[in-house]
């Protein structure tokens, strides 16, 4: 893949561009695995722009017109900018190499409610950049980190009864995926006091626990058959009792969420039914 000077010079050209634009940047960061040093030969490089407008897609337009007068960027393929989910407005590049450029624009408001703006490596605005850090730290709390896992918990368990209800094998793995990502993050909080399922499967790999513990049990109760409907309904409930017993772990240090964890299992108590249900009328 590119070498170190290659990237470093893609870098700060990216910088330059940024900061000749005509819209107020307050920060610019790398992000991902070179903003924690973690990276290797096959790592994309993230770079994070956050800036002060109103409207973080228009900005993302101007930089990537401004960008690609000061990079080549000819022959790669492209996408963006659009909305990402936990991440702001990103568009990236893809070279002939496999290399692949990522840049985020986002608002202090439109922030990442995420352990990764503590993560940022600052190339511009070091010191905004410690302060749009803390002020999302209030977001960051442990109850409120459960209160979100809680949450996500309930409806991918809702969605996946719903699909083998239906019977609908496809759906089901794919949801699933999204499960096992708020599974893994589940762990880490419990662990790390750390939630963010965009990038938990990744940190399993990062911090050494992908043998370990809950983990192995998540990756074993994955390798389950789930050829049909039977076998992927036994696997799904076997993830439930997993989640709900890392889960059952965390309320233990956090009682104050208690309230909303009786209402989820109300909840999951209810469309068990579904599953049930789909079961008689197959007369199983």
């Amino acid at each position: 893949m590119r070498p170190a000077h290659d990237i470093a010079v893609i870098v700060d050209t990216v910088v330059r561009a940024g900061l000749s634009t005509d819209f107020p940047t307050i920060a610019i960061a790398l992000g991902g695995s070179h903003g924690q040093k973690d990276n290797d030969d096959t790592s994309d490089v993230d770079i994070v722009f956050v800036v002060d407008v109103s409207d973080p897609l228009m900005a993302a337009s101007k930089l990537k017109t401004t960008l690609e007068s000061h990079l080549d960027v000819s022959g790669t393929l492209q996408s963006g900018p659009g909305w990402k989910d936990g991440f702001g407005c990103r568009f990236n590049y893809i070279y002939a190499d496999g290399f692949k450029l990522e840049l985020f624009v986002m608002s202090p408001s439109t922030l990442p409610k995420s352990h990764r703006v503590g993560r940022w490596k600052p190339l511009f605005g070091e010191s905004a950049l410690t302060k749009l850090a803390e002020s999302v730290l209030p977001s960051l709390a442990p109850e409120r980190l459960l209160s979100r896992a809680i949450f996500d918990f309930t409806y991918y368990v809702m969605s996946l009864r719903r699909h083998v209800s239906r019977g609908e094998m496809l759906s089901i793995d794919y949801v699933l995926a999204a499960f096992l990502a708020t599974l893994l993050s589940i762990h880490q909080l419990k662990t790390r006091g750390i939630y963010d399922p965009a990038v938990s499967y990744k940190r399993v790999y990062r911090d050494g626990e992908i043998q370990q513990g809950d983990v192995a049990e998540i990756r074993a109760a994955m390798a389950l058959p789930r050829e049909t409907l039977e076998s992927a309904a036994i696997a799904i409930e076997r993830l439930v009792q997993l989640g709900e017993r890392q889960l059952h772990e965390a309320l233990g240090r956090y009682p104050s969420v208690q309230g909303e964890w009786d209402r989820s299992l109300a909840v999951l108590r209810a469309c068990a039914g579904w599953t049930d249900a789909h079961s008689a009328a197959q007369g199983g």
